[in-house]
């Protein structure tokens, strides 16, 4: 019975990861994605609550991590590296790590962030 339930959970694990932050500095008209401004407080609430969620998930050697939204780029340096630290420990060696990115919201210190903790593609948008 252990093997039929090792079986179970291996088959039930994802292999990859999409990690909605809905957080813009403004609204678009035409997106229909879930979003609202960018408020301090509440950003910090929201990934507090979203790093709680991943940590009990337990997932690891994930092939894909797509961070979009919203704006994450939005988020300040702090909250960014935050998430960024906690999602790279999930990536396979070889996994595909993506944020969505809006060029008024990104600068080289977050340029910096996306290269240590392993981001090696970007989707760029206004």
């Amino acid at each position: 019975m252990l093997g039929l339930e090792k079986k179970m959970k291996r088959k039930n694990k994802a292999s990859a990861m999409y990690v909605h932050i809905p957080f813009c500095k403004s609204i678009c008209s035409y997106c229909d994605f879930a979003k609202v401004f960018y408020n301090e407080d509440y950003a910090n609430r929201y990934i507090d609550v979203l790093l709680l969620q991943i940590e009990n998930d337990k997932l690891d050697n994930l092939s894909s991590i797509y961070v979009g939204g919203g704006t994450p780029s939005a988020l300040n340096h702090s909250l960014l590296e935050r998430l960024l630290k906690c999602l790279s420990n999930l990536l396979s060696v070889d996994g595909e790590f993506c944020i969505e990115v809006n060029p008024e919201t990104i600068d080289e210190e977050k340029m910096n962030l996306f290269a240590k903790y392993g981001v090696n593609r970007l989707s760029i948008g206004v």
